[in-house]
Parts: structure tokens; sequence; C-alpha cells
């Protein structure tokens, strides 16, 4: 009787799931959203198009799962008590995301997403959940009294973060901890000392209308 072969085993749940992002994830470095397609992502996860159709009927509904996976993995808001920790904690995530190569497809999808105004639109809106969720960071330390209220987090947080980007993107250089914790140090003198806050309207006094005739 011949030896029967044993079958690969199948990757199911979130390990094919992991396998099928990854996949697109891949595919975004490699071409752009308009020329990805469906059937090469499921033949570099070395899956049935079926099971990717069954899952996410459009390309588009892949993207946005692979995107709001991906960002919500590899981006994460800790809370460690303290303000310094929490944005040490959060600008090693955003340095280590932009050196991944999945940062590559997530760049040629920001770029050029606005030629796609559904693609835009599921940007803009996973960039606003995270964006929210960062500012938690911000929230919390305003109660904990480490930042004024009125302080403009979301500036704070972007300006941070985009320095890390620019320097990793456009300048090529390493940000190191030690980096990290320099820039914190030098945008958090400014923000507790109240620079950048948002500023309230001003409502002038009206005044007597003896006065407006005199």
């Amino acid at each position: 009787m011949p030896a029967r072969r044993d079958r690969p085993k199948q990757i199911r749940g979130e390990q094919l799931v992991s396998k099928i992002f990854d996949a697109t994830l891949a595919e975004l470095a490699r071409v752009d959203f308009e020329s990805l397609s469906m059937e090469t992502v499921a033949e570099r996860a070395g899956v049935n198009k079926s099971t990717l159709y069954r899952r996410w009927p459009t390309k588009l509904d892949l993207v946005r799962a692979t995107l709001d996976d991906v960002t919500d993995v590899r981006i994460s808001v800790p809370d460690h008590g303290s303000l310094r920790a929490d944005l040490l904690g959060f600008l090693r995530t955003v340095r280590d995301f932009c050196l991944s190569p999945e940062m590559q497809g997530i760049m040629r999808l920001m770029f050029g997403g606005k030629a796609h105004p559904e693609l835009a639109a599921v940007i803009e809106a996973i960039s606003e959940r995270k964006d929210a969720d960062s500012r938690k960071i911000v929230d919390r330390a305003i109660a904990r009294g480490e930042l004024p209220r009125g302080v403009d987090g979301a500036m704070l947080l972007d300006a941070m973060a985009g320095a890390v980007m620019n320097v990793i993107f456009f300048m090529n250089q390493c940000f190191d901890d030690a980096k990290l914790e320099r820039l914190i140090e030098m945008l958090l003198v400014g923000a507790q000392n109240g620079g950048g806050s948002i500023a309230k309207p001003v409502t002038r006094a009206k005044r007597p209308a003896a006065a407006r005739k005199s």
C-alpha cells in the first residue's frame, strides 16, 4: 500500500488574514492602487481568489482592512502614566513603522490616493481615527497637570511625528532614542509654557448706547 502523503496544513483564521494583509502591503510597495489586483495579492499570499472575495468584495475593501490593521498594530498609543514616557513610546512606534517595508505601500497610497476619491476618503478616515486615538496621550497629560489646558494637542503630536518622518524619509538619517528624547524635551518646553495654545475668540464688551452716541 503506497504511503499517504500528508497534505500541507491549511492556514486559517487570524494567521490567514495576516498573511493576506502582508501580501497586500507588499504589492502596494510594488505598484500603485490602480494597478493593484486581487489576483496578484491572492497569488502572493498563496490563497485562492475566492478566499479574498468572500471577505473583501473589492480591492478598496481589502486596502481599507489592511490599513486599519497595520495602523492599529504598528502604531500604538501607550499609557505609562507620564507624558514623557507616553510620547517616547508613541514616537518609537512611529519611527519603527517608518523604517518598516510596510510603510512603502502606505506612503504610495497617501501620495497617490488623491486621484481616487474613495481611496482618499478611506485614508482620511483612518488618519482621523488614529489622530483621535493618539490625542489621548495629551488628554491624560492635561488631566494629570503635565500640560496646560488649551494646549493644541494635535499640533504637538503632528510636530513630533512629522519631525521623525522628515529625518527618516527626507534626510535619510537615523532617529535613535536619545534623539527622540531631545525632540520631546524641546517641544514640551514650549507646550508646557503655553506656546501654541489654541486661542479663545476675543469677545468685546458692548458699550452702553449713550456712550456710543457721544
